[in-house]
């Protein structure tokens, strides 16, 4: 069985890598069999990663930060993770990058975080002469010089690059005019749901909306995140409304809302006095059971991506509070261009719910439609990746 190593996601935390992993592996094997998918995960959560694999099915291995690879070269003591990295890679058919936001200028990324992501991974692989196939992710903005010029030195190297979306694309073909771009959906859309836990189904019973806060917004926008939402659910409730506040990342005991949805989502539960109508998802599952989860409602509110994603492969109305362009590229794809909305503005957000739920039956028609036009896109999409495997083995 061919080995791939795979970097650029984590399998337990943000549920949209586990759902990228599954979604992934599944792709390939749809194309080329059997498959053992590695993945090169943050070495802070390596214990925890390491369990949610095993859970899977999946292997996990830790990734080097950008530091212990500079320290490397001067000193034994940061060597181990680097060669252990080496030892996979090299007998692996080829590495695959899938860091979702890749080369993002600030304020959008830190210039810390683009160095440890998709370009680390780039700069090992040149170190070690093997070959790294970048699949379908977010770029931009590309303001700031340092980040364009990685950019364009990693993308250089690419024989196709995957866009996540029509914006990204534009972005990409100002930095290399002659590249063979494309503009692809998101790979989880293929991800199939689970059952219906029966937390939701027996102790909640039906839910017309799924709203799913984030730990990024509350960091860039602080308490207007919560507020937001909490007047949200409260008009949502007093039109009859049952709410389910979804988080869509569980971070274990590091609670802090700045990192984990699940603690925003405690806030939020907090200041509306546990008010009859709004009920909070406690437990952690998969992306597998919250698809499930987001499928069953009749409406999504939501600032995760990934939870966006699920909403939108399963046919339900969505709103996106958007951090990046990469949300109006996902909506615009199924149809719901203009549904991307600030997430402080609860006046905004109610808006475009009202304006949305009342033409609902057509959207959810033309999601639908979308959806199978976009899988036949993702099946075209993986060809093109694994067409690069041949030859890719050192």
């Amino acid at each position: 069985m061919q080995k791939i190593l795979v970097s650029g996601l984590c399998i337990q935390g943000n549920k949209g890598g586990e759902a990228l992993a599954l979604s992934l592996k599944g792709l390939i094997e749809r194309q080329v069999g059997s498959v053992a998918l590695i993945f090169a995960v943050p070495a802070r959560d390596i214990d925890r990663e390491r369990i949610r694999a095993e859970e899977l099915g999946l292997e996990v291995i830790p990734q080097p930060n950008i530091k212990q690879l500079v320290l490397s070269m001067v000193s034994s003591a940061y060597r181990s993770n680097v060669l252990s990295w080496r030892r996979v890679a090299i007998r692996s058919k080829v590495v695959i990058d899938m860091t979702a936001v890749a080369y993002a200028s600030p304020p959008v990324n830190k210039l810390r975080t683009t160095l440890n992501g998709r370009f680390l991974t780039f700069a090992l692989c040149r170190i070690f002469g093997l070959k790294m196939v970048a699949w379908t992710q977010s770029y931009g903005p590309l303001e700031h010089w340092l980040i364009r010029a990685l950019c364009k030195w990693d993308l250089s190297q690419q024989k196709y690059i995957f866009c996540r979306g029509r914006r990204c694309m534009e972005e990409v073909l100002k930095l290399l005019p002659s590249a063979l771009a494309y503009d692809f959906p998101d790979v989880a859309i293929s991800l199939d749901r689970g059952i219906l836990p029966e937390a939701v189904s027996k102790k909640i019973g039906y839910i017309d909306v799924v709203v799913a806060p984030s730990a990024v917004l509350y960091e860039k926008l602080g308490w207007a995140h919560i507020q937001a939402i909490v007047e949200l659910c409260n008009w949502l409730c007093d039109s009859g409304r049952r709410v389910l506040l979804l988080p869509h990342t569980y971070r274990g005991e590091n609670e802090s809302p700045e990192w984990c949805d699940f603690a925003v989502c405690k806030l939020i539960y907090r200041e509306l006095s546990e008010r009859k109508g709004v009920h909070l998802l406690c437990e952690d599952f998969g992306a597998r059971e919250l698809k499930a989860i987001i499928s069953s409602a009749s409406f999504v509110v939501a600032a995760r991506y990934h939870c966006v994603v699920a909403s939108l492969s399963s046919g339900v109305p969505c709103i996106a509070l958007s951090w990046h362009s990469k949300y109006a590229d996902l909506l615009e794809s199924y149809g719901l261009a203009g549904c991307a909305v600030n997430g402080d503005s609860s006046g905004e957000i109610k808006s475009r719910f009202s304006r949305l739920e009342a033409g609902k039956d057509l959207a959810v028609i033309e999601l639908q439609k979308r959806h199978e036009a976009l899988l036949s896109q993702l099946d075209r999409n993986c060809r093109l990746l694994t067409e690069q495997f041949d030859g890719a083995a050192v």
